[in-house]
Formats: C-alpha cells, structure tokens, sequence
C-alpha cells in the first residue's frame, strides 16, 4: 500500500512538472482573437494551412492574412489593445508578441483601419507599415489610417502621437493631425484636421469605444484579466463559493450546457489543438481558469492567471475521441448522479459523467461539436475511457475545394493590389513645425492641448508689472487723462472769476476745513479776551468772583443785542460771530453744510465793528452792575 501511494505521489509531481513546462511554452498575448466579426471575413491560416471563416473568439497567430469583403471585425490584441477592420481590407499580421519582445507589425495593403492602444509598454511598439510610409506609434491613443489603391496613404491621429517615415526621413504627427504620403514622399507637412471623421465606419468605431468604456461598480478578477470585468458582468454572475472564494456562473439557458461543448477544435502548430468557442465571452473563461460543478448552483468558472489553449484531459481510442474539463487540482471533472469529484485520480474515467464529451475521431475538426457529440447511451458502449493530459496526434486535414476556401481566395486575392516592398525606418522624428523635446510616458499622461488652447494658456500666464509683481500693496502714480485736465482747469477758471467778481463775501459760499475754521476761531477768542482786558482795565480791577457774574450775565447780553439800533448788515455780521464765538468756546466742529455755513469768513472791516461793539455792550453792563 505505501508503495503504491509513493508510486502515485511521484506521478503526480511529474503531472505538475509537464503542466508547468508546459504552461511556460506557451505566452498568452502571442495569440489575439476575433472579439467581433460580422459580415464575410476570412482569415488564410500562417504556414500554408488553409483558409478559415471568421467567426467570435478565433484565434489569430503571427503570419495570418486577413481580408473583408462586405463585413467588418475587430481584432483583441490583449491589454484594452484593439484593431477594427473595415470594409474591403486586407492586412497581414507579421509579428505579434513574444515572451522577449512585446512588439506587433501590421501590413495594410488596402482599406481602413482603427488602431486603439490603451497600454504602450514602450515606444513604437506598434508598427504599421503600408505601400507608401511607415508608421510607429509613440503614445496611447486612437488612430486611422486609409489606403486607396494605387494612389496614397492617409494618417489620421485622433488622441496620441506617432512618427511617420518615408523617403525623406519621418515626421511627428501629433494629436489632431493629418498627414497624406504617397510613394513614400509626403505630401505636405502634418495638419490639424478638426479631429472627428463622420462616416459609417467611424459611426462603428465610435459605438466599440462606447462599449469598452464601460465600467463595474466591484472587480473581482485578477489584474492581468481586467478588461473581461465588462463582458463576464454582462453574461453571469460572481457567486462566493468556498474555499475558492468569488466564482463566475455564467448566464445558461439550458440544462445540457456544458463547457468544451459549443464551440470547435483548430490545430496551431505551437500549442496544438485549441478551443474555440462560440459563446461571447469565451475567450477568457476557456482560456484561463477551471470549471467546478454544484448541486443547485451548476457549473461555475474558477479564475486563474495563467493562459492555454484548452485546459482539458484527453481520451484517444481507436475511433473515438474525448476530453473533460480540468478541476482546480488538475484533475479531470466527475459528475455522477449528483455528486461532483475534484480530486478523481482513478485508472479509468466513469463513462456515465456528466463532464465527459466523445465525438468520432473524422469530426474532430467539425465546426460545431454540439451536433456530432455521443450520447450517453453511445458513450457507455464505447468501452474504458482512460485520460491523458496529452493532446491527440492527429494531424489536420486542409480542404482547399471548397466553396468557402473559394470564396476566401477571390476575397484575398493580391493580384490588384500593391505589396509593401519596403519597410522605413524609424528615426529620431522632428516636425517642422515643432522644435520643442517630448518626453513619453507610459501609464500616465497629461491630456494634449491644441495649439489655441496652448496660445491662450501661454498668454493667461504672462506675467504682468501690476498684478504679478511682488510689490503689489505699493502706491501707483495714476496719470489723468487730457478730458479730465480740461475739466479740472475749466472749473479753476470759473471759481477765480467768480472771487474777483464778487466785492461781498456773502455771495459765495466756502466750506472751510478743520484747520481753517480752528485758526478762525482761534483769532476771534484772541480779540474778544483783548478788548475785555482793555475795558476792565479803563474803570477797575475785576475779581474772580465779578468776572464769573460777568461771564453769568453773557446771555442777557446776547438778548439784548436787538436793542441796539445798527444797521442791518452789522447786525448780520454780529450774529455771525456770536454764533463763531460759541462754536469755538464749544470747541466742536461739524462737518454738514449746516453747520460750516454758521462759521462763514468775514471782512477786516467788520471785525472790527463786532470787536468795538462787543467792548461797548460789555463795559455798559459792567457799569450796571455796580450801580445795582
């Protein structure tokens, strides 16, 4: 017993070892498939195996030639990289990547094409080359190129950057330019164009990008398979199933559904026989991952990271053929009466699970295996099924007489067209027209700007004497201009005619300034103390307590001052001062119209009026007083 344990651990070492070599013979992004044909599209297989019918999901491989004819298609490079292929157009796929390069080439005899790169691992690692230039892409963005037969070549660059080289060495044709070669001579220097194509091939392109650029609310597949998050939500759902943690289960409207079941078998000279399937989102679900199978939720998918060409086990017999699904152990799936086995390790295969498929070994190249798959009951007559992770030696059979082999050759045929002799090299592309250094990135990258928007932008952040000056909070000089001069100098002419005109200073009115009317005021108390000190010192020497009756009896004064028979002007003058007088003694100033007109300039003439007038009323109520 423990040596047959040994003898089964030691074969299963070796099971992961050849899985493991396996694996590393193979680089995922060397193969890209079809993830949309529509209309008649024929591919003419590398290595002289025939023509085949475009259909979802195939796979295409280095030296494949693809033609339309009245049909579009678009081809999935891997990395949200995608080539859409218009009407009657023919490319060659010359190099795809590698494990050491990550470099594609593409031929364009005739046609359009869209060329959309979302990741750039380097430079100009996408080529183009037509009859009449080469083209290298610098950055990530959309292009278009249209070749006419037998006339020129036109690059359109609608987001990105990309050097164009012909006979005269290369330009840089950058965002929202145009270029026109032919021959390999250019016709002109690049040009902006306006930046959007409105024709039913655009319409189209417009429609993919709109498809792609949707997103998931949560991802749960691994970053190398992050662009099927969108095509797995749109088909099925993410389930948690223990101990694998999030599983996909895909969408199915029948209980015969199985995986490796609706699809095809093609043979590829590298890997072998590789699955394809006609479900639309296939291509990751059949390529990476394994299936595993339960009771009430049914099949369900497994995300792994690691690509192959089917990842199945095989059954060859004598005239039949079978595989079965790989578990997540790596070993073949078993479903029988309900029950699912993941780790099935047995000599021989249950004939009656539900995993198994078994067609005759003639239909292996048969374009759809639901319809020449055994049944069950035929399955059980075949005798002991045993499987082998490797693949059947069967070699394919190339049918050239046939009416869509027919059909391919006419719609690829190169007789009218012309051939990319040569091949121009890349160089250090300058364009006329721009002298400055660019420096390429490859994750993040600021969005472009046309030249308007860079000239308003240049202009916007001129600096200026005023505003962007560091001494800002400084005082400017501010000139007037020569209206406002005239204005200013005709005012000062009407205002001095207007004082050498008037002999009385009642007739205009002046507002005087708080300097002004204080040294006023200051003059007038001056000469009111004067005279009061000249009075008193005539009759007597007054005391403190008489010049405080004195000072008490000031407004019987100012009552009496109507008794006084003077004419009217010096009585106009006399009420001025007294009202002077007690805005001085109140030592407050206003500043209304009002009060500053109380407080109006007078003439020498009747100061000294008011001044003998003031002493007289004075001195006659001195003597008054004594009398009393």
């Amino acid at each position: 017993m423990k040596k047959i344990l040994a003898f089964l651990g030691c074969f299963a070492v070796f099971v992961s070892f050849a899985m493991a070599s396996e694996e590393g013979n193979t680089y995922s992004y060397s193969y890209a498939r079809l993830s949309y044909v529509k209309g008649d599209v024929f591919i003419q297989r590398a290595q002289d195996l025939g023509y085949e019918e475009g259909v979802i999901n195939l796979p295409v491989v280095e030296g494949d030639k693809l033609g339309t004819r009245e049909g579009q298609t678009e081809i999935h490079f891997g990395k949200s990289n995608y080539l859409r292929i218009n009407r009657v157009t023919q490319i060659d796929l010359i190099t795809l990547p590698r494990k050491d390069e990550n470099l594609i080439k593409i031929h364009l005899l005739s046609g359009n094409i869209y060329l959309r790169i979302n990741f750039l691992e380097e430079e100009k690692g996408f080529e183009i080359h037509t009859p009449d230039a080469s083209f290298y892409i610098l950055e990530e963005g959309l292009y278009r190129v249209d070749v006419l037969e037998d006339r020129e070549t036109t690059l359109f660059v609608i987001e990105g950057c990309a050097e164009a080289a012909g006979e005269e060495g290369s330009l840089l044709v950058e965002e929202d330019q145009k270029l026109v070669v032919s021959s390999g001579y250019f016709s002109s220097d690049p040009y902006y164009f306006g930046g959007s194509l409105e024709d039913d091939f655009s319409l189209w392109n417009s429609s993919r990008e709109t498809l792609y650029t949707r997103t998931v609310s949560k991802k749960y597949l691994p970053s190398e398979l992050d662009e099927y998050e969108v095509e797995l939500a749109s088909n099925g759902r993410w389930v948690h199933e223990r101990p694998y943690g999030n599983v996909w289960v895909p969408y199915v409207s029948h209980n015969v559904w199985r995986p490796y079941y609706y699809g095809r078998w093609i043979w590829y000279p590298v890997i072998g026989w590789t699955w394809v399937s006609y479900d639309p989102w296939g291509w990751c679900v059949y390529h990476y991952g394994r299936w595993h199978w339960r009771l009430g939720l049914g099949w369900y998918w497994i995300p792994t990271r690691i690509w192959g060409p089917a990842w199945v086990h095989w059954h060859m017999g004598y005239d039949y053929i079978g595989w079965c699904p790989l578990s997540y152990y790596g070993y073949p799936v078993v479903i029988v009466n309900n029950h699912f086995f993941g780790r099935y390790y047995g000599r021989y295969f249950p004939a009656n699970s539900r995993s198994l498929v078994v067609i005759h070994k003639n239909n292996l190249q048969a374009r759809r295996i639901s319809r020449v798959a055994l049944s069950r009951n035929r399955i059980s007559r075949v005798g002991k099924i045993s499987l082998s992770p490797k693949p059947p030696g069967v070699k394919p059979v190339v049918k050239k007489d046939s009416f869509k082999n027919n059909m391919a050759a006419k719609v690829l045929s190169r007789s009218h067209l012309r051939g990319v002799r040569k091949a121009y090299g890349a160089g250090k592309a300058v364009s006329p027209s721009r002298s400055r250094s660019i420096t390429y990135k490859k994750s993040s990258r600021a969005p472009r700007r046309t030249v308007l928007e860079e000239k308003s932008r240049s202009i916007s952040e001129r600096p200026t004497k005023i505003f962007n000056s560091r001494s800002s909070s400084r005082t400017l000089k501010i000139y007037p201009s020569r209206s406002s001069q005239r204005k200013s100098q005709a005012s000062k002419r009407t205002s001095s005619n207007l004082s050498k005109g008037s002999r009385s200073s009642s007739t205009i009115r002046t507002y005087p300034s708080r300097r002004t009317s204080s040294s006023s005021s200051r003059k007038e108390k001056n000469l009111s103390s004067g005279s009061n000190n000249r009075s008193s010192s005539r009759t007597y020497s007054q005391s403190r307590q008489s010049s405080r009756s004195v000072s008490s009896t000031l407004p019987s004064v100012k009552r009496n001052k109507k008794s006084y028979s003077t004419s009217s002007r010096v009585s106009r003058i006399s009420k001025a001062k007294s009202s002077a007088k007690s805005g001085a003694s109140r030592k407050s100033y206003s500043s209304s119209p009002k009060r500053s007109s109380r407080s109006k300039p007078v003439s020498s003439r009747s100061n000294k009026i008011s001044s003998s007038k003031s002493s007289s009323s004075r001195s006659s109520s001195i003597k008054k007083i004594k009398k009393r």
